[in-house]
């Protein structure tokens, strides 16, 4: 348990500290737990198959296994049953309390090989199935009489297979080795060995976390028997959500890269009416709205909110990110000029290539007066009915905010707007240079869509 919320404690601080979620798969970045860890280095024999070169092999204690070999031995003082995979060794040991004991090994049945040698025999496994191992001593007890004294501990015979030997998983989210038909005794005894822990951690319940790009191999032994090698990729894929729109019959590429190749990317859209998209990762825009895209990559599952929009929409909202990305100065005297914008210039030049004008083709209005002409257009939208709700904002709509103090004279008192890009964001120019920001951070006075 305690472990358990020390890990608990650990991916909540790495959440707070995460990375940039900037057209990542990794949204958030989970931390690995901070267990406490045994180290081995040298030559890790993989039971005659191969060899993989550790150096500082992360494990998790919990279990107390300090080696492979003591995971696979069993005290028949304290086990009362074992497995053994078909073709794997195990070990019991017997320590009799009499005196000059003499040790007989034998199974109950012929689907496990016995070969004793005083208080320890090697089983292995021939065939599946439930047998027993029994061990007879003779010797004398603390009075000097001769007595017999008989242990017998329950054997399943396995075929422990591995789910896969290919896994990928993207970066501080927790991966798992995961294995099939190993015994019910065994299931907590699974030894794992791992070629280099650096910037990686592999436990003994088999999850495993990474926390850079890297490619580990890592031994698995079950029931006392070498089940294979799995190559664990831990990848950083980045997904192409552009800016989370598409136009009305256009095609457009939102495919992951990075991915591992063990398993496909899978995408997936919510409302099928409104696009469509390849098992690539194109979409096509079908009916204007919005709805879903989702996308399943190395374990690791994302969504957003899917715009299909309007070409003069689509031509404004792309503008506005390409006006950001360029750092224009803040400045009202020269808000008109190159590399220059105050709030009101920036939705203005956002949307002048789309020919919305918002009342004056040559000279951008206060943010009060694009409020007042998008009601003299019709363009506002019902008030009560969409302030503070983003999921019912479309990509270019305009929130207008209030005075933060004070009243100015201006229409519904507003002194700065902002252009909704989706995905609960907006950009805009809020007296440093453009940015994007949450859409309520302060007090709206009205909402426009100009494009409708």
């Amino acid at each position: 348990m305690k472990q358990f919320l020390k890990k608990c404690i650990i991916c909540a601080v790495a959440a707070i500290l995460a990375f940039p979620a900037v057209s990542m798969i990794g949204l958030k970045n989970v931390q690995a737990a901070d267990r406490k860890e045994s180290w081995q280095t040298g030559i890790v024999e993989l039971q005659g198959k191969e060899k993989v070169k550790t150096k500082k092999t992360a494990r998790d204690t919990y279990n107390s296994y300090a080696s492979r070999k003591e995971a696979s031995t069993w005290d028949m003082d304290y086990d009362t049953s074992a497995g053994v995979a078909v073709g794997g060794e195990i070990y019991l040991n017997y320590e009799s309390y009499l005196d000059n004991a003499e040790y007989t090994w034998s199974a109950e049945k012929g689907n496990v090989k016995v070969t004793g040698n005083g208080s320890q025999a090697v089983v292995s496994g021939k065939y599946t199935g439930t047998t027993k191992v029994i061990v007879k001593v003779k010797g004398t007890d603390w009075y000097g009489d001769s007595e017999i004294e008989t242990k017998e501990i329950a054997i399943q015979v396995t075929n422990p297979k591995l789910k896969t030997t290919k896994i990928g998983t993207v970066m501080y989210y927790e991966g798992r080795i995961q294995t099939t038909g190993v015994s019910s005794a065994g299931a907590y005894r699974i030894w794992y060995d791992v070629d280099d822990s650096s910037n990686f951690n592999l436990y003994s319940d088999g999850s495993f976390y990474g926390w850079t790009k890297q490619t580990r191999k890592a031994g698995v032994y079950a029931d006392g028997k070498y089940l294979g090698t799995v190559m664990i990729k831990i990848t950083n894929p980045t997904w192409n959500i552009g800016y989370y729109m598409v136009k009305k019959g256009q095609t457009k590429s939102f495919a992951v890269k990075g991915a591992s190749g063990y398993t496909p990317v899978t995408y997936k859209i919510g409302n099928k009416k409104y696009a469509a998209v390849s098992k690539t990762g194109k979409v096509k825009g079908k009916k204007y709205g919005k709805t879903t895209l989702s996308v399943y990559v190395d374990g690791v599952s994302s969504k957003i909110d899917l715009y299909i929009v309007k070409s003069k929409v689509y031509t404004a909202v792309n503008k506005a990110h390409s006006i950001c990305k360029s750092s224009p100065k803040y400045s009202q005297a020269k808000r008109m000029k190159k590399g220059y914008v105050d709030c009101s210039s920036f939705v203005w030049k956002s949307y002048k290539k789309s020919k919305v004008y918002f009342g004056s083709k040559k000279y951008a209005p206060t943010a009060a007066d694009i409020a007042k002409w998008c009601s003299k257009k019709k363009k506002l939208l019902k008030f009560s009915s969409y302030n503070k709700k983003s999921n019912k904002l479309k990509p270019g709509d305009l929130i207008f905010y209030k005075k933060r103090s004070g009243k100015n004279g201006r229409y519904k008192n507003i002194d700065h707007v902002a252009m909704y890009v989706g995905n609960d964001t907006i950009v805009h120019a809020d007296g440093r240079s453009v940015s994007y920001s949450y859409p309520w951070y302060r007090k709206a006075a009205a909402i426009a869509r100009p494009v409708k």
